[in-house]
């Protein structure tokens, strides 16, 4: 009896010290959370500033040198297509087509008195018997037929300046510059008024050479500034396809790129400031918190749970929000891995999930 009291006092104590053994092992083992890898998109953007400008600007020029016979606008004001801006003197231009008019007349009547006096001196020389050779100089013909052309061709040319004398606006928008004064001389092809399309505007900005290559024609972009409240939508119009530098003196190229307003409001104006940021587009991917990976010069790494221990699996990693980050590959969605693998995690570790 004693023997058996015995026997089962050392089984007792064997189960005890097992269990107790498994208490310290599984007190020793980390404790894991685990996470699900889901299918999103991270937003990337390029950021930059710029200045508002009108999407569309039209120069009138002086049609000819001249008078200013009278300007119909000022600066600041606003007006439509085909609305008058200003009108040339008449006068010069007409002054000028009645002495052409004058000039064509002389030189076909020095023609028709060379071609008569030759014709004259043709009957003389049969009326004497004699063979007239040629009757008419063929170079004084064609020196006649230039002059009367370029008359011709001058007297063209100012009666298209002279329809031209009342400039009209190209284009909806307000004057921007006006350089040209009633009563005052004006030489043909100065700028005489400037108009801008300022409901329609667009941000000029600029890219440093490591976005450059990010932005493409018909990207979202969101405007903001410190002249208006609320964020402004807008898609890019334009990008450069040739660097420049900003100033002699810098080294840093740049890409111009413009950004035109899907609505302008009116506190906006040409020459405000703005702030642009411009959406990058991206396709779906599978992601993972940033903790959930670990990046070694090896490469990144992620750490599943099997049979108790964490098995660690290469992955390749693409961009990340400073919170996720994409897996381009060695992970599906669905897939739970360790959500914060502290550094006593390494392949094999044997750990407990905490659900």
């Amino acid at each position: 009896m004693k023997k058996k009291l015995i026997v089962g006092t050392i089984l007792l104590a064997s189960i005890i010290g097992l269990v107790a053994l498994n208490l310290v092992r599984s007190g020793s083992r980390p404790t894991v959370s685990l996470v699900e890898a889901e299918t999103g998109v991270i937003r990337e953007s390029v950021y930059a500033s710029g200045t508002l400008a009108a999407a569309e600007t039209a120069d009138h020029y002086v049609p000819y040198s001249g008078v200013v016979e009278r300007v119909f606008v000022k600066a600041g004001d606003r007006v439509k297509k085909g609305d008058p801006l200003f009108v040339m003197e008449a006068a010069t231009l007409e002054n000028q087509i009645r002495l052409e008019e004058n000039s064509l007349a002389m030189i076909r009547a020095e023609e028709r008195m060379y071609r008569e006096s030759r014709l004259e001196a043709a009957r003389r020389e049969l009326a004497e018997g004699r063979e007239p050779e040629d009757v008419f100089d063929e170079n004084e013909l064609e020196l006649y037929r230039l002059r009367i052309e370029r008359s011709m061709l001058m007297m063209e040319s100012l009666r298209e300046q002279l329809e031209k004398r009342e400039v009209r606006a190209e284009l909806d928008g307000v004057v921007s510059a006006l350089h040209v004064k009633t009563g005052q001389p004006a030489a043909e092809g100065t700028v005489a008024v400037t108009l801008v399309d300022d409901l329609n505007l667009e941000a000029v900005a600029r890219l440093n050479q490591l976005d450059a290559g990010k932005v493409k024609e018909g990207m979202e972009a969101v405007i903001s500034g410190d002249s208006f409240d609320q964020e402004l939508a807008g898609t890019v119009s334009f990008v450069s396809p040739i660097a420049a530098q900003a100033d002699a003196s810098s080294r840093d190229p740049y890409l111009e790129i413009r950004v035109k307003l899907s609505d302008v409001p009116d506190v906006l104006k040409p020459g405000l400031t703005v702030s642009l940021e411009i959406v990058l587009p991206a396709e779906p991917r599978v992601l993972v918190p940033l903790t959930a990976v670990r990046f070694t010069a090896d490469g990144a790494r992620v750490y599943e749970v099997k049979d108790g221990r964490a098995l660690a699996r290469s992955v390749t990693a693409g961009r990340d929000d400073g919170e996720r980050v994409e897996i381009l590959s060695g992970l599906s969605a669905g897939e739970r891995v360790i959500a914060a693998p502290g550094g006593d995690i390494t392949d094999g570790t044997p750990v407990n999930v905490h659900d």
